[in-house]
């Protein structure tokens, strides 16, 4: 019912009609890279906006909003501070390296504050994310010539019948694994071995991520950073022992790499299956950690943990980024999907 609603009244629900709700509560919208160039590890993952459309997005949100740092939505949150009108916060997950080859100067040049999580292993390219890995290998599978003995090695992994799987079935059934099953992990690396791929090979000659020194450069222009996680686990996949582990070593590595004094950390994938009260006896016991972020677009924030809207698209996404249209869907799924949703939180 509440999916035919949505569908429903989407139509009708236009940034327009969706702005003046937005006066008083925070969009915390977020992404992870703008590239004209295509990118292996993304490319089966998500669509990211180009050049031209993060230009236009940003240039619609200056219009439409007041851009606010993360000490003031901190502040807000935490401390009652007030926050401008249509206040809109900015930020980036992963720690990409188009972030200060595409994304920190365009900010820079238009005067747009934001904030960087970054996942502790991959900074200095130590190490490379599962859905990173099955989005390479689908590329390479694609593009590259197999031989039967790879195909046939590689059927038998995915658990394929077919004595000679064609390409296209192979894919298929790679894209079936999910990367927050240890086995089916287990299962991508193997098949990775049979292509002669080593992750460390490629994480050397690729260079995907940030460095420590490219990281702080960022901290010298005025940006803010955050933790996300320390390999990019889903936290609902951790027992309670697992989950606070992997937080601190995230927010222990963000603190003392870049001499932060405090530390927002942002889920990585989303905060589903982790309890709001679990996130506030961290905040209790932990000084240095701020707040939490997540992705569940326009429902409610509160002192423990503020909601994103990414404007990322599916892969096979045809039509350019539209900022506003993405905002006024994502208000509208949370209005539908949040009771109370109310003009402010």
């Amino acid at each position: 019912m509440r999916n035919g609603l949505e569908t429903a009244l989407s139509p009708i629900v236009t940034f327009g009609r969706v702005r003046p709700f937005l006066r008083r509560r925070l969009t915390s919208v977020f992404g992870h890279i703008v590239t004209d160039a295509p990118n292996p590890f993304i490319a089966e993952v998500y669509r990211p906006p180009t050049v031209g459309e993060f230009r236009r997005a940003l240039v619609f949100l200056q219009k439409n909003f007041e851009f606010v740092t993360l000490s003031q939505v901190v502040a807000h949150f935490r401390d009652g501070a007030s926050l401008p009108d249509y206040p809109v916060f900015l930020s980036f997950d992963d720690g990409l390296r188009e972030t200060v080859d595409v994304i920190a100067p365009i900010l820079k040049e238009l005067g747009v504050p934001a904030t960087f999580f970054l996942t502790a292993r991959a900074v200095d390219n130590r190490y490379l994310f599962y859905g990173h890995r099955r989005s390479y290998l689908l590329t390479l599978m694609q593009s590259m010539e197999m031989s039967m003995a790879a195909r046939r090695s590689i059927g038998a992994l995915l658990g394929l019948s077919a004595q000679d799987p064609v390409r296209d079935v192979l894919c298929q059934a790679l894209r079936a694994l999910s990367v927050h099953r240890a086995e089916d992990c287990v299962r991508l690396d193997e098949c990775a071995a049979v292509l002669g791929v080593t992750w460390r090979a490629v994480l050397e000659a690729e260079r995907p991520f940030l460095t420590a020194e490219q990281t702080s450069a960022l901290l010298s222009d005025g940006f803010s950073l955050g933790a996300h996680g320390t390999d990019h686990t889903k936290f609902a996949r951790l027992d309670a022992t697992d989950r606070g582990r992997d937080l601190r070593r995230s927010v222990d590595f963000m603190a003392e790499t870049f001499g932060l004094d405090e530390v927002p950390f942002a889920f990585p994938h989303s905060h589903k299956g982790v309890a709001r009260e679990w996130m506030a006896e961290r905040l209790a016991v932990d000084p240095r950690l701020s707040i939490f972020f997540s992705t569940a677009n326009y429902a409610p924030n509160d002192r423990v943990m503020i909601n994103r809207v990414c404007f990322d698209r599916p892969v096979d996404a045809a039509e350019p980024l539209d900022i506003g249209a993405v905002l006024a869907r994502s208000f509208l799924h949370s209005a539908v999907h949040h009771a109370g949703l109310r003009r402010a939180s």
